[in-house]
């Protein structure tokens, strides 16, 4: 039986008024972009949030079988669909998470996404670099390594082009998410440590999330 590839990962980011349910409240309320994504046979699952402390902004994660998968969807007639199903402003990405086997069981629930900016072409030294990179120190006495992964398409800032690395953490209360914030404001030497180490590899730039996925419902049909 031959061995099943990785799973591909969008990441859509929008704008949502607060007052407005998102999929994984009401499926009815968004009925466009569930049925274009549950009659896409290579969509595995989809989940959503806010993101906290900004609750206009969204983030939609979707799960594809593999990247052929999600290539074909983004070469069909659905793909426009997809994106006019979003509200305006719509930005998406593709992600390969490293060593994380066929099943994405880690994109649900609280988690904390930081995204971190190396000018391209990323040297091969830099990218050895990030797979040793930890992410903050509240990342490292949880006893569980973040999953990692590249972002496939490239954006500008200022003159430079870049290319984003993710390390993305996967708490399973809300807790560990409120101490991260508390300990950032005690100790602002733990983001300072971070940083330091982030310009040490050669990063331009990074960012922090934090989100509670929520899985949406008929998708898979």
């Amino acid at each position: 039986m031959p061995r099943r590839t990785s799973p591909a990962v969008t990441l859509a980011r929008c704008r949502v008024p607060p007052n407005r349910l998102l999929p994984s409240e009401d499926v009815a309320g968004w009925e466009d972009l569930v049925g274009v994504l549950a009659d896409q046979k290579g969509c595995e699952s989809v989940a959503c949030s806010r993101v906290k402390g900004d609750p206009e902004r969204v983030l939609f994660a979707i799960v594809w079988h593999d990247q052929n998968a999600l290539d074909e969807f983004k070469t069909s007639p659905a793909y426009p669909e997809f994106i006019n199903a979003l509200p305006p402003g719509v930005s998406t990405e593709t992600i390969k998470f490293e060593k994380c086997g066929t099943k994405m069981d880690f994109l649900h629930g609280w988690l904390s996404l930081v995204t971190i900016g190396f000018t391209h072409p990323v040297a091969d030294v830099e990218r050895v670099l990030f797979g040793h990179l930890g992410g903050p120190m509240r990342f490292q006495t949880r006893g569980q390594k973040p999953k990692r992964g590249w972002v496939q398409e490239l954006r500008t800032l200022g003159s430079q082009t870049v290319q984003d690395a993710v390390l993305l953490r996967n708490w399973r209360y809300i807790v560990p998410v409120l101490d991260m914030q508390t300990e950032v404001a005690i100790n602002p030497l733990t983001e300072e440590v971070f940083e330091k180490r982030l310009e040490e590899i050669g990063a331009v730039q990074w960012k922090e999330e934090h989100v509670n996925l929520a899985r949406v419902d008929g998708i898979p049909m």
